[in-house]
């Protein structure tokens, strides 16, 4: 018999755990970090009003197919019901479940900033973690993808430290058990590019049972305002779904604002220059090989102080782990790339840009390219022309380098050198991709001096 909990949501006055022990055939197999503190996971008794009534048109499944998305392979099993779903808008974000000794981080996520691959129609990545763990008046809630890995990102309205989190399935588990998440990794990153490994696990047993929560508690002092679970695999190695993943935190919280971390003033894109300009760009040789490399250790890497929260792409990653600020994390050799989960741009540019501020002044002496991590096989994804501008804190935009066809390999992490001969000081710095075959990547983007 493990400690007793309890978990009460909004609607039940209270209800009261008088047993419960760690779920049968699941291992405690969550990566130990220090010390041998991990608990084993909890199979909680259900904890819903009387069983939800589905809705008419809901049919207890959905899974439709999407149409693919430029560079990401569909994969994952296809089935499910095409119908049901057909109800109004959104429910209004939940409040959860609360859990003795433990306060519950709803309210703490910053809803806007929950961002995954796109889900079922209506069942999105939203659904995961807007507190709403039942079938509701307009469907089952859920987030369920054609794939068995997702990586979900989001932030906090404050850093915080989570300690436990309880895993919902799905409403129709019972049918579709191989769809229950199997292995999978939580993140904790103080900036939303570093990412920090919380917890893990690996071969878990969820019950194949519709909206039943399991917990896993663990031991993390650190707190963080961005967080990334990683679903590393499924039941059935196909097709995800869960109905919700709720936080929680057992230390002390403030109430109102208070800890609320200061939003950040947002960047001046104004007047950022019209597209067309590598038009009449001239067609580049990098240094590349040897030579890239010879230059660069020449060179000091401005990547330090690149102002990550300033990051901003104009086109949508596919993915959270590669959107434009994995341009600026210092990470781009296949070696450096395995062992410290690093990550690239990867989205559907073309007229597109990125933007980035400096900490200070600086005079670039040139850029680096490099190429992703599995550019050999998507050869076609290297960017064809861009430019590449620079402007001091209340100054005009000034082309540093227009490039009409940049000759970037099809080979993974592979360094391409563009000198500059501009001698100007810059505080921002703005990348328009302005050719490209409809998918860009990048592993990184290296300004030196």
């Amino acid at each position: 018999m493990c400690e007793m909990k309890r978990l009460i949501p909004l609607i039940l006055a209270a209800l009261l755990l008088t047993s419960c022990k760690a779920a049968p055939g699941v291992s405690d197999t969550t990566a130990k970090q220090s010390g041998d503190w991990d608990k084993a996971p909890i199979q909680l008794t259900e904890v819903r009003t009387p069983t939800p009534t589905l809705p008419v048109g809901e049919i207890g499944t959905t899974a439709p197919d999407r149409p693919a998305r430029p560079g990401v392979d569909q994969g994952g099993n296809q089935g499910g019901n095409q119908g049901g779903n057909q109800g109004g808008g959104q429910d209004e974000m939940g409040v959860g479940a609360e859990l003795d000794g433990y306060t519950q981080l709803l309210t703490y996520i910053d809803q806007s900033s929950i961002s995954g691959p796109d889900g079922w129609e209506r069942h999105e990545v939203d659904d995961m973690l807007d507190g709403i763990f039942e079938t509701t008046d307009n469907g089952s809630n859920k987030y369920g993808e054609n794939h068995n890995a997702v990586e979900v990102s989001w932030s906090m309205d404050r850093s915080v430290v989570i300690n436990a989190y309880a895993i919902y399935t799905a409403n129709d588990t019972e049918t579709y058990p191989d769809r229950n998440p199997k292995s999978w990794t939580l993140y904790g990153s103080p900036d939303g590019i570093q990412m920090v490994k919380i917890h893990s696990v690996e071969d878990a047993e969820l019950p194949a049972v519709n909206y039943t929560p399991t917990l896993f508690e663990f031991e993390n002092d650190t707190a963080y305002r961005h967080y990334f679970w990683v679903l590393e695999d499924t039941v059935g190695g196909g097709t995800f779904q869960l109905s919700e993943l709720l936080l929680y935190t057992d230390r002390d919280l403030p109430d109102g604002d208070e800890g609320k971390d200061e939003p950040q003033p947002g960047p001046r894109l104004d007047g950022l220059p019209a597209f067309g300009a590598a038009k009449s760009g001239a067609d580049a040789s990098p240094l590349i090989g040897g030579d890239a490399q010879t230059w660069l250790d020449a060179h000091t890497s401005l990547t330090d102080l690149v102002k990550k929260d300033s990051v901003i792409c104009s086109a949508d990653s596919y993915v959270p782990n590669e959107g434009a600020t994995r341009l600026f994390d210092g990470i781009y050799s296949a070696d450096d790339f395995e062992r410290e989960n690093g990550g690239k741009l990867c989205a559907p540019m073309d007229q597109d840009y990125v933007y980035w501020e400096m900490e200070e002044a600086v005079t670039p002496a040139g850029y680096v390219l490099v190429t992703g991590n599995d550019t050999a096989q998507y050869p076609d994804r290297n960017p064809i022309g861009w430019v590449l501008y620079g402007a001091a804190d209340d100054g005009e935009w000034v082309a540093l380098d227009a490039v009409k066809d940049g000759h970037l390999q099809g080979a993974d992490f592979a360094l391409h050198v563009y000198p500059i001969s501009d001698s100007g000081s810059y505080t921002r710095f703005c990348l328009t991709i302005e050719y490209a075959t409809g998918v860009v990547q990048l592993c990184e983007l290296i300004l030196c001096q």
